[in-house]
């Protein structure tokens, strides 16, 4: 099978559950604490009230889990810039997968670990298809997308929705939601600057979630000492 269409039928699974997810479930609109709007450009939007399912869930609200950090962007470029705006008003949207993805298997994509603000139907944790999920503050939430940035996620992502290029054999997944219509992803190699970009999320998280992406970067973090 060509893998480039095996992994493009993944990829479109992903974006599909999420789609169907959002058109099946309605809710009352839910309020946020988030730091003070800015008037100033150079740093990034704060939260604004989103809906999600009436059957969601998320993490109590407290003024240390929904206080947003603050992200200076007056250096950033222009388009790494807009969707960190864009992910910081959609907060409670948030939803980042890391999988592990390999083409020696079936199914291609194995241990992908989950992070969503708020637990939809679409979001549980699946041990027979290696699915592992965590809720996240809208804080911690702030804090993955600083590392994103910081990682180049933001820089090199493409749209979800657009064809999606041949993977290499064996190579890490990242998709974040909560954007809309374009949603993004990027395929990482297999490699040392991979482990380390991972890393950099890992940072980002607390105890629990942390735990949840080891499951899914396993593979690589054993290989450690083998990458260059």
């Amino acid at each position: 099978m060509n893998k480039g269409l095996v992994f493009a039928a993944v990829v479109m699974l992903v974006a599909i559950a999420a789609v169907q997810a959002q058109d099946t479930t309605t809710a009352p609109a839910r309020t946020t604490t988030a730091p003070a709007p800015t008037t100033a450009p150079t740093t990034a939007a704060s939260a604004t009230t989103t809906s999600g399912p009436s059957n969601a869930t998320s993490r109590p609200h407290t003024p240390e889990n929904d206080k947003l950090i603050e992200i200076k962007l007056d250096k950033v470029p222009p388009i790494p810039a807009m969707r960190v705006n864009k992910l910081f008003k959609n907060i409670d949207q948030f939803k980042l997968s890391v999988a592990y993805f390999t083409s020696k298997s079936t199914p291609p994509a194995q241990e992908t670990a989950k992070f969503v603000v708020v637990q939809g139907e679409g979001d549980k944790p699946d041990a027979q298809k290696k699915v592992y999920v965590s809720q996240v503050t809208r804080h911690t939430a702030s804090e993955l997308i600083q590392a994103l940035l910081v990682n180049g996620f933001l820089d090199n992502a493409a749209n979800l929705k657009v064809q999606h290029p041949q993977p290499p054999e064996e190579s890490y997944l990242i998709i974040l939601e909560g954007m809309g219509t374009t949603d993004l992803y990027q395929v990482l190699p297999f490699n040392k600057e991979t482990l380390d970009k991972l890393e950099e999320i890992r940072t980002a998280l607390d105890a629990d979630s942390i735990k949840t992406l080891d499951k899914a970067i396993k593979r690589i973090q054993d290989k450690r000492a083998e990458l260059k």
